[in-house]
């Protein structure tokens, strides 16, 4: 891929994450896809939170980063309106994706600097999500509250009026996005996740455990607890049977409830907590586990499934419609929350030995799918749109 365009992007990237506490996919796609940018020749601007996440994900400075102290509320809004008046000299703003802060950063550069805006939407749970699925999810206060119905009825809508071009990471969450928006439709185009098979790839190791979760410990939200009752399940038939909970999780309380249901179940000798680790970790834990579950109640995307069927892992997963399009029949599917049919397709998988549960003929389709998800490809597209428009000189 050969393109050289210098492209000044001012980039919002304020995000929960930190990197030895947690990391989402949204975290992930924007450092994967950033350091492509660069290599285009893009010169990035990146306002985000203190500590830079390049330091932790590159081990250097990639990117000039403008780094705020403090991730409270009313010192983000203000940060974000200084900056917007004080900024200048780039062609394009992008932010990373459709979380509270982005957006409303993204709507005081356009206001003030008229420039192009581009948005990465990622997910959109927290806009069809029941807002007291939402509260209970966050833990939100009171105030919280009103912010979040403020970005779910007028700062997300408007942000998306606002932009360019709109990237989506599935025709799932397009399609969605043209259903409660329908202006924007001719503004939106997918272009996908990638996954790094230099890091995440098989590795021939005996294998240590039956089954691996791998994501944010969020308790309700990824269907943890559904895990553990299906779990105590296999126990009871299967005493031996080993599950590894890989990430870092949401929030102290998510903690403690995982803990606490562990206890309460009597399965501590039959789960292994890492919390958060390297990738390097991730990989090997992978490569010695003999399935992979990911039970989520809602995903834009699904990162840690495409980086499991990398590993060439068989992958148990809840019924959602984004999954079947971006795997189709290569997934095991099981309806959302059903926990007697969930423990059934576990005990299947327990039976059946390794050379059953993956022959040659689906590493070589898994080996196949996987390459068709490529950081480069999402990263060469996004910048080819983005030089386009600034090209053009469009604004809207």
């Amino acid at each position: 891929m050969k393109m050289r365009s210098r492209i000044n992007i001012l980039v919002l990237f304020l995000h929960s994450s930190a990197w030895g506490v947690r990391i989402r996919g949204d975290e992930r796609r924007f450092l994967e896809i950033v350091k492509r940018f660069i290599k285009f020749g893009a010169k990035l601007n990146v306002i985000e939170y203190k500590p830079s996440l390049q330091l932790s994900y590159y081990k250097t400075r990639i990117y000039r980063s403008i780094e705020l102290k403090d991730r409270g509320l009313i010192y983000t809004i203000l940060w974000l309106l200084l900056l917007a008046l004080r900024i200048k000299g780039y062609d394009i703003i992008y932010a990373y994706n459709q979380d509270l802060f982005n957006i409303l950063g993204a709507i005081f550069f356009k206001l003030f600097r008229r420039k192009p805006l581009v948005i990465v939407v990622q997910s959109l749970q927290d806009i069809e999500l029941p807002l007291k699925i939402i509260r209970q999810m966050y833990g939100a206060s009171a105030i919280d509250m009103i912010f979040i119905i403020l970005h779910r009825y007028i700062l997300l809508p408007l942000a998306l009026n606002f932009a360019s071009i709109i990237f989506t990471v599935s025709n799932s969450l397009k399609r969605k996005l043209t259903a409660k928006y329908p202006s924007i439709k001719r503004k939106i185009v997918t272009t996908l996740n990638g996954v790094d098979t230099n890091k995440f790839h098989p590795i021939n190791l005996e294998k240590e455990y039956d089954a691996i979760f791998l994501g944010r410990i969020h308790i309700t939200h990824k269907g943890i607890d559904k895990l553990l009752l299906a779990w105590k399940y296999i126990i009871n038939r299967h005493p031996q049977a080993k599950l590894v909970i890989v990430g870092g999780f949401e929030s102290e309380r998510d903690k403690e409830i995982l803990y606490r249901l562990v206890e309460k179940l009597g399965i501590r000798d039959n789960v292994i907590i890492t919390g958060f680790i390297d990738d390097d970790k991730v990989v090997f834990y992978l490569n010695k586990t003999r399935a992979f579950i990911s039970l989520s109640t809602y995903e834009g995307f699904g990162l840690s499934i495409l980086e499991a069927l990398a590993c060439v892992l068989p992958v148990i997963t809840t019924d959602l419609d984004v999954l079947h399009e971006l795997h189709g029949d290569l997934l095991f599917y099981v309806a959302t929350g059903d926990i007697k049919s969930l423990a059934k397709t576990l005990e299947k998988f327990l039976t059946l030995s390794q050379s059953r549960l993956i022959d040659e003929s689906l590493i070589e389709t898994l080996e196949k799918h996987v390459k068709s998800f490529s950081w480069n490809s999402v990263a060469y597209k996004e910048f080819i749109f983005i030089n386009k428009l600034v090209k053009s000189g469009t604004e809207m």
